[in-house]
């Protein structure tokens, strides 16, 4: 469970990852702590799912689920937000085939992000990895996800997180990486992370 060296930042300084290096070895409490302020609940006409930030006002997710988004606007909340967000489509990758490329990338209107998590190029086979998220089914019973349904804009649901371990690389017909892992994932964890 490796995550960036940039560490918990108060929002107005989150701090930028460095550039080469690796970074350090995270306990659960603190890889827990990282994704509960990465991580958000995307809201969208229609459904949810989820993202996460990879800058101080820049959030990845899947482009299935911000493409229901109405006039690009994505509402945006977690815990560590403290209250819904709007944040505008800015760039999604064109609709394809099952195995196409499938991002969106999104930008905070008025916040920043508590956190920010890194990408990485690699994997490798039996490497634990964890999945965030909030799926639907976890939330039908959630008191967050409830008051949040009824309207208070400063409820949220609680993120959901997996462990599992990485099965395969493969590769797709479209050149795609894939990573084949045991974390359970359901609908609603569409854009969420895997670290």
């Amino acid at each position: 469970n490796r995550a960036s060296a940039a560490a918990s930042a108060a929002p107005s300084a989150v701090k930028e990852i460095p550039a080469t290096g690796r970074a350090p070895i995270l306990s659960n409490k603190d890889l827990s702590d990282r994704l509960e302020k990465s991580t958000v609940l995307l809201i969208v006409d229609g459904g949810s799912g989820t993202g996460f930030f990879i800058g101080p006002q820049t959030i990845v997710t899947n482009r299935h689920v911000a493409e229901r988004a109405r006039d690009g606007i994505v509402l945006v909340t977690s815990r560590t937000l403290g209250r819904i967000q709007a944040a505008r489509v800015i760039k999604m990758t064109p609709a394809g085939e099952t195995g196409s490329l499938d991002f969106a990338l999104l930008r905070l209107e008025t916040a920043v992000a508590p956190a920010t998590l890194p990408l990485t190029p690699s994997a490798s086979k039996l490497s634990t990895v964890y999945a965030a998220g909030y799926p639907g089914l976890t939330m039908l019973g959630d008191r967050g996800f409830m008051r949040l349904a009824s309207g208070d804009i400063f409820a949220s649901p609680d993120l959901n997180l997996t462990r599992g371990e990485v099965q395969s690389l493969q590769t797709t017909i479209h050149g795609l990486p894939v990573i084949v892992h045991t974390a359970s994932v359901l609908g609603g964890n569409s854009g969420g992370p895997l670290v």
